[in-house]
């Protein structure tokens, strides 16, 4: 058996090395070390707004637009049920209960967390979600409780 250079053990460790910091810095640029706080409804609907912010030009376009709908929303026109916005990438959790599929989709949620009214295809680049469609869901939805 050749035995090996002292040389190519410090390149071997150096690639190794290299290797561990990439995918360090990697997962905790994906948030895998993030922590996962439970989505606390307390008894209340709630809106969730699945969103990304990392994609190509256009898809940020869209993501953008709908953040940018769900904090011009009013409080007063969504009845006072709390938005939450959920980065989609981080949080696998949830968007494997409540099957999501792409961003941004809208989930309107009973006080059980059952979902009400979900919207995962945009309406167009600029405003991608249906408010006006939540609004009325919303007053039904506080009208039967």
């Amino acid at each position: 058996m050749k035995k090996q250079k002292p040389f190519s053990r410090v390149i071997l460790a150096v690639f190794f090395m290299g290797f561990l910091v990439v995918i360090g810095i990697k997962a905790v640029n994906e948030g895998w070390f993030a922590a996962r706080e439970p989505l606390e409804l307390n008894g209340k609907p709630a809106l969730v707004l699945f969103n990304r912010y990392n994609g190509c030009e256009c898809e940020l376009v869209v993501y953008e637009a709908a953040e940018n709908q769900v904090e011009n929303w009013t409080v007063d026109n969504r009845s006072g049920v709390p938005v939450y916005v959920i980065n989609l990438d981080h949080r696998s959790d949830l968007k494997t209960k409540y099957q999501i599929i792409r961003a941004p989709t809208l989930i309107l949620l009973d006080a059980f967390g059952n979902i009400i009214l979900k919207q995962e295809e945009g309406i167009s680049d600029e405003e991608p979600l249906n408010l006006p469609l939540f609004e009325e869901k919303i007053k039904g939805l506080l009208a039967d409780t």
